[in-house]
């Protein structure tokens, strides 16, 4: 009534019966007249002609009731109870007149002139009409499109600011992670999205990765490298000073080393400067050993990005549809314990299939076995009051009036946000939800939406909307859009569109940007992507099920035959997806020889861009089209195809593929060369599932073949002789000579130096006499035919093997050894790490302090890590543990370390795990249940057995009896044996010493070879000896002659390694040694002189382990011969230690201790 003018009475009094409902007709086309009119005096009241019997026209072919248009209500002051002036809601920026929603009030539902609504019918209830129409204002949508309200969620306050915390309580050094679980359309990438102002605020970098709903499937590079090229992007748009921060950490935590990313990350260049290419293709030879190191520098990449100052958060969106590929990555980098400043979120739909879930699933629980501080956000289904929300403030309608609409969209879609958007359109394209231009409001036919039968989810609706409203030539480019993935490009389109419908580019153009307009597609250049993966799903089940494979195969060969040969590479993973896709419509078996070509084209293609899992899918549905007659036919294809096959699986752990691709090899290659590589596959497969035997087996025929042949069963007499042989050899030059020597170019010899080694690491736990003589080949074959990359190992090897068969040993050539082994990596760096591990456990061990030796083994990891060589890296971690033990290192510092080691062992499925469970749990022994927060050992009076957290001895010893593990086992007597000896169980002891030395007598040279394991294995040895001895109990003449031959070897081995190796090492355990030696004897001044000499001693050279053992010992002794004040003060000082050491179940034992000697000797006082 307010748009007319006041001066034309009739005209006012028209609009004011038709607003109060006292006239029953009204012509429609006078009020769009009135709607429309630029002066309304112009209107004549006798315009209002007639009315039409059936009522007034709702737009839509029927009639309505004027009972049943919602009167306008305005609200009363609270206060007084009387009318108010309407507050406008919107103001028209044309006219500047109040807007229609000025005139609504959500309190009292009253009219212009106080009065109820006519006949029942109000915003928030149901209508006696038969049709039910009601209307609403329509500010936000007043053009008559359906608009809902950007960047706000309904019902997500309390989820919003859960996330919110989460990522304020990472910025100060902290890392987390936040999983977003719910159903499809719920709004879990939304809610994500609401953290980007806070981020702003806090200068935080947000880094998205949204895992495609065909993921798993594509070849491309995976997308977390997107994500981070698009980072890079961002800094490079941003601050410079940023810019400039960023540079110098990433420059300094890669290094070199940036260029393994280089390809994955294009824009990395741009961002640190230009990137040296000449290293990184030394490492290509093993797809994964190259995914390791990648994995090891996104690492240190992300360590680089995030800072206290620059906060980031990485979203993984989709984590459902990520291949194991990724999220192996998605897993090292929430794991990592060096990142800082980070949150993780990730989304994931909870209601996948279990089959569909099971790799994620397992992430998770990597991921919560790391203990990373993790929340979780679980998004249910909208309210009825949510869903108003909603409702109202996209028809502009209080919630009162939209109530009845909400409740009728809450019943069809039980809530799910997306599901209500869809239904929402699907109502406006139908009319039953429709904006009224005449009433300039939004309306709706309740009883027609209450009574319509609907799809039950948002992907049928979609699909049924699609029939509905698009025309034939939309849906068949949505069908063939769909078939191409979430994404495509135009130029691709208009190949299959020129073909199928005939439409030409302008055409296409002007169809997809329908589709655009509509929110179906999202444009960005050339390139079109479905704006969400349920519209993605509707488009695709456009096609019937039983057309799906016909329509991915006649796209594949349209492109192939549009595409000129010389471009096939370009989009040969276009094509190959296709192709495979309906592949089992192929019928000609020549075509099948064709997509199996372009499936090794595309599978080499993904090796070179390491994304294996991809190329391993190519590559196996390559070999699936092969026949056995193409062996024959089309050799080199068929010989190509199932080796790159089996590599690309073993990359990805895949061992059982693996193998099958391998047999397919080696029973139709012509000659072992051709057989090589799958070979080395085969062996690589087996040593990662620790099957030694039959690894050695297989290397050891591959070598006969190769003409190196050796004897099945060696003796140690063989053995020395072929060392004498080898040393005469190596005696006959110098290093510099070797060290400057050609490479090898047999390649029979190249070939079988790899095999040599491979046969070499097995034989370490099967045949010891055999390893051997495997190493001695390695180095004779280096002297008499050249330098290979294995050459390195087996100098170091040799050098170890100095301390086994010189009788006298000589530190000379175990030196010239290794100062050969240090110049061949220097030419080929393959193998260093394990190279610098193995020199510092054993000679370097012998000559030099080794706390700096644990350093050196420490980084020797790192260097296996950064260069991909997991394999060969993860072995080493026992050695950081063990050493780690004996030098004294924090427990505290050394449980947490080993806990992080645990977990790569684990994840990598490692061989070498049992023996670091075996030094983990003897920690936690050491350390009590108190100090740890865990079970130590679930014998909780017996700190000696080796059950726990770690591992349960009995089973340990039922699974490796069978097995040739013998370090395992040896590791596990002399674990016990040690224990024993600490808590004073010293029969117990004595008993492991035996098995422990029975078990070691067959692997006597191997014993010698670990330099530092074999004095540690003595030193306790000779303390039990020196133990059992001085209990001055009754022995046999054999048995003490036994005890005191142990002591006398074990005191003798630590004073020719004090004097001839490390001082720094020794000299503390040989004066521990004499001081029993001469306790035992009877000695009292020497051994008192003795016993502290090794408290100084190991003081001095930081074994607080040592230290406090020692002042154990000499407590001990100093109550034995009666000097109870000074025995107590050594045993304090002992207690002291334990505790500093971080041993607080040993602490406990001494405390019991030094009560028990304060009873003795306040009964010796009594008496």
């Amino acid at each position: 009534a307010h748009l007319v003018d006041p001066d034309d009475s009739s005209a006012a009094a028209a609009a004011a019966a038709l607003l109060d409902g006292a006239i029953d007709d009204v012509d429609v086309d006078l009020l769009e007249m009135l709607a429309t009119a630029t002066d309304l005096n112009d209107v004549d009241a006798s315009d209002f002609g007639a009315a039409s019997e059936n009522g007034v026209s709702n737009g839509t072919g029927g009639a309505i009731d004027a009972s049943a248009i919602e009167p306008v209500p305005l609200s009363l002051p609270s206060d007084q109870g009387q009318l108010s002036q309407p507050q406008p809601v919107g103001v028209d920026v044309i006219t500047q007149r109040p807007s229609p929603d000025a005139a609504l009030s959500s309190e009292t539902g009253t009219n212009k002139r106080g009065c109820l609504p006519a006949d029942g019918v109000h915003g928030n209830g149901s209508a006696s009409p038969e049709i039910d129409i009601v209307t609403s204002s329509a500010a936000p949508s007043a053009d008559g499109q359906l608009r809902f309200p950007e960047g706000k969620l309904y019902g997500r306050e309390e989820h919003i600011h859960a996330l919110r915390e989460s990522l304020d309580k990472v910025i100060p050094n902290k890392r987390g992670l936040v999983l977003v679980s719910g159903y499809p359309g719920s709004g879990k990438s939304e809610l994500v999205d609401q953290i980007r102002p806070q981020l702003a605020d806090q200068k935080a970098m947000l880094i998205w990765t949204k895992f495609d709903v065909r993921g798993r499937l594509q070849a491309r590079s995976p997308l977390i490298f997107k994500a981070f090229d698009e980072y890079c992007k961002q800094l490079l748009r941003g601050d410079p000073g940023v810019l400039a921060e960023v540079r110098d950490n990433v420059k300094e935590a890669l290094g070199a080393d940036a260029v393994v990313l280089k390809d994955l990350i294009p824009s990395l260049g741009d961002v640190i400067g230009d990137i040296d290419d000449a290293k990184g293709d030394d490492h290509h030879d093993e797809g994964r050993q190259e995914m390791q190191r990648i994995v090891y520098h996104v690492r240190d990449f992300v360590r680089a990005i995030a800072s206290t100052q620059h906060p980031v958060c990485m979203v993984f969106d989709d984590m459902q549809w990520a291949n194991e590929q990724c999220l192996e990555l998605v897993s090292k980098l929430v794991t990592d314990t060096m990142s800082s400043s980070i949150l993780f979120v990730g989304t994931y739909r909870d209601n996948e299939s279990k089959s569909d879930l099971a790799p994620l699933q397992e992430c998770l629980g990597e991921i919560a076995m790391a203990a990373v501080p993790m929340s979780s956000i679980s998004l249910e289904n909208l309210s009825v009051s949510n869903v108003n929300e909603l409702v109202s403030a996209t028809l502009g309608q209080p919630p009162q009036h939209t109530l009845p609409l909400s409740n009728a969209l809450h019943t069809k879609t039980r809530g799910n946000p997306m599901f209500v958007k869809q239904l929402m359109r699907a109502l406006v394209d139908e009319k039953l939800l429709s904006y009224s231009a005449i009433a300039r409001r939004w309306q709706w036919n309740l009883q027609a939406i209450q009574l319509k039968a609907i799809a039950d989810n948002a992907v049928d609706l979609l699909v049924d909307k699609m029939m509905k409203s698009y025309g034939a030539k939309n849906r068949d480019l949505l069908r063939m859009a769909s078939c191409l993935g979430s994404s495509f490009d135009e130029t691709t389109m208009m190949m299959l569109c020129s073909q199928y419908s005939g439409c030409s580019q302008q055409e296409l153009l002007n169809q997809l940007g329908e589709m655009t307009s509509d929110g179906m597609l999202i444009q960005s250049g050339p390139t079109y992507k479905f704006s969400h993966d349920q519209i993605w799903q509707a488009c695709y089940e456009l096609t019937p099920v039983e057309e799906r494979e016909d329509m991915h195969l006649k796209i594949g060969r349209q492109l192939l035959q549009q595409i000129p040969p010389t471009h096939v590479d370009a989009v040969v993973f276009t094509i190959v997806d296709q192709m495979n896709r309906g592949s089992r419509k192929l019928t000609n078996h020549n075509e099948e020889l064709i997509v199996a070509q372009l499936n090794l084209k595309a599978g080499e293609k993904a090796m070179a861009n390491s994304s294996f899992l991809q190329a391993s899918i190519y590559l196996a549905q390559g070999t699936v089209l092969i026949r056995e007659e193409d062996w024959t036919t089309h050799y080199n294809l068929c010989l190509r195809l199932f080796t790159i096959c089996a590599e690309s699986q073993l990359a990805h752990a895949d061992y059982d593929g693996a193998i099958v691709a391998i047999n397919h090899v080696l029973s139709n290659g012509k000659s072992v060369e051709d057989k090589l590589r799958a070979y080395h596959a085969c062996a690589i497969a087996f040593i990662a599932q620790a099957k030694m035997e039959k690894a050695l087996d297989l290397s050891m025929n591959v070598l006969n073949e190769l003409g190196e042949v050796f004897l099945a069963d060696p003796t140690e007499a063989e053995a020395r002789t072929a060392f004498n042989t080898t040393r005469t050899l190596i005696d006959a030059t110098n290093e510099t000579i070797i060290g400057g020597m050609a490479t090898a170019t047999n390649p029979n010899k190249v070939e079988a130096m790899r095999f040599l080694l491979l046969a070499a690491k097995c034989s370490y736990f099967v045949s010891p006499y055999l390893y051997a003589l495997l190493v001695f080949r390695m180095v004779q074959i280096t002297l008499l035919s050249g330098i290979t990359p294995e050459s390195a190992y087996g100098f170091t090897s040799l050098s170890s093997f100095c301390a086994v068969f010189i009788e006298h040993r000589s530190l000379d050539l175990e030196r010239k050894c290794a100062t050969i082994s240090m110049e061949l990596i220097k030419r080929f760096d393959k193998f260093a790490p394990v190279i610098v591990a193995m020199l510092n456990h054993c000679l370097f061990a012998y000559t030099q302090p080794i706390q700096a030796c644990l350093e050196q083994i420490k980084h020797s990891y790192e260097l296996g890590m950064r260069g991909g060589d997991a394999d060969w890296a993860l072995s080493i971690l026992p050695r950081v543990s063990q050493v780690g033990l004996f030098c004294g290192k924090n427990l505290d510092d050394l449980e947490s370390e080993m806990r992080i080691n645990i977990r790569e062992l684990t994840t990598y499925k490692h061989y070498m795990l049992q023996v670091n469970l075996l030094v983990f749990q003897t920690v936690l022994n050491l350390r009590g249940p108190a100090a740890s927060g865990s079970n130590a050992s679930e014998d909780g009076d017996d700190p000696t057995m080796l059950n726990g957290e770690g591992m349960d001895q009995a089973t340990l010893l039922a699974e490796f009896s069978d097995r040739p593990m013998h370090n395992v086992i040896r590791l596990f007597y002399y674990c016990r044996m040690y224990l024993s000896y600490l808590f004073r169980r010293y029969d117990d002891a004595a008993d492991l010493e035996e098995s422990h030395r029975s078990l070691i007598k067959d692997l006597f040279f191997l014993s010698k070879m670990d330099t530092i394991y074999d004095t540690y294995e003595t030193f306790y040895r000779g303390l039990i000896a020196f133990a059992i001895l001085r209990q001055g109990t009754d022995f046999r003449p054999e048995e003490n002659e036994k005890w005191t031959g142990i002591a006398k070897r074990s005191m003798d081995q630590m004073r020719t390694s004090a004097e001839q190796g490390s001082e720094w090492n020794f000299r503390n355990k040989y004066e521990l040694l004499a001081a029993e030696d001469a306790a035992l004897r009877g000695d009292a001044e020497n051994a008192c002189e003795a016993y502290e000499a090794a408290i100084a001693k190991a003081e001095e050279h930081n074994f607080i382990n040592e230290q406090a053992l020692a002042c154990e010992r000499y407590g001990l002794y100093l109550y034995e011969i009666g000097n109870d004040s000074e025995g107590k003060e050594q045993l304090e000082k002992a207690l002291t230690l334990y505790g500093s050491w971080g041993a607080a179940r040993k602490a406990q034992d001494v405390m019991a201790l030094l009560q028990e000697k304060e009873e003795v000797a306040a009964l010796r006082v009594q008496a």
